[in-house]
């Protein structure tokens, strides 16, 4: 190949591992015809933008500096990630997440906030009083 041409390759894509329901519905998906694959593609996404419109609605939620987020959506290889919001707009939030170099400029529905239970792992250590 001639060095121009080396250029023109796209890259790989980095996409995130399937679980294992996700791995059978995909395999279901590859045995079907064009027609099929479109009409389980339109619906697919059509559930994809009622649960985001829904999410969006939720009551009462407001992203704020500190509240530790999982990514649901956005770019395939920063789904199932986990950060905290250091920046928090109406309609965007900057995500720093464990390495990941960059602070990732996100959509507030491509976030979940965690639960407190979830976190439970990162309390802080409990201090000694001398008494």
């Amino acid at each position: 190949m001639k060095p121009q041409e080396e250029k023109k390759t796209p890259k790989k894509r980095e996409l995130p591992e399937f679980s294992a329901q996700a791995a059978e519905a995909f395999e279901f998906y590859s045995a079907l015809d064009s027609a099929d694959r479109t009409a389980f593609i339109a619906h697919a996404l059509d559930l994809n933008r009622r649960d985001s419109s829904a999410a969006s609605k939720e009551a009462g939620k407001t992203l704020e500096i500190g509240q530790r987020v999982r990514i649901v959506s956005g770019s395939a290889k920063h789904i199932g990630k986990t950060g905290t919001i250091v920046e928090a707009r109406r309609t965007r939030v900057f995500v720093e997440v464990d390495g990941v170099e960059k602070v990732l400029y996100l959509y507030a529905v491509d976030v979940t906030l965690l639960d407190t239970l979830e976190t439970a792992d990162e309390e802080p250590e409990a201090e000694v009083v001398n008494g």
